[in-house]
């Protein structure tokens, strides 16, 4: 029998390409954004990083991006 998951407001697969690219965060890079020791001083980076270029794709301001 197939099965059909959809629950997709608890979860969704992630793309591959999306998955190898935050690999490195999730094994060894991983911190706090919102935390001031260096763990969430390189994770806020990567964060701010992130947000520059989903903004430069859609040509969006800072108040058209929200994280949930």
């Amino acid at each position: 029998m197939k099965h059909i998951y959809l629950d997709y407001a608890a979860t969704t697969p992630v793309d591959k390409r999306v998955l190898d690219d935050m690999l490195p965060y999730f094994l060894e890079d991983f911190g706090n954004p919102a935390s001031s020791n260096l763990f969430g001083q390189k994770a806020s980076n990567v964060v701010k990083l992130i947000e520059n270029n989903i903004k430069n794709f859609f040509k969006a301001d800072d108040f058209n991006i929200v994280f949930l």
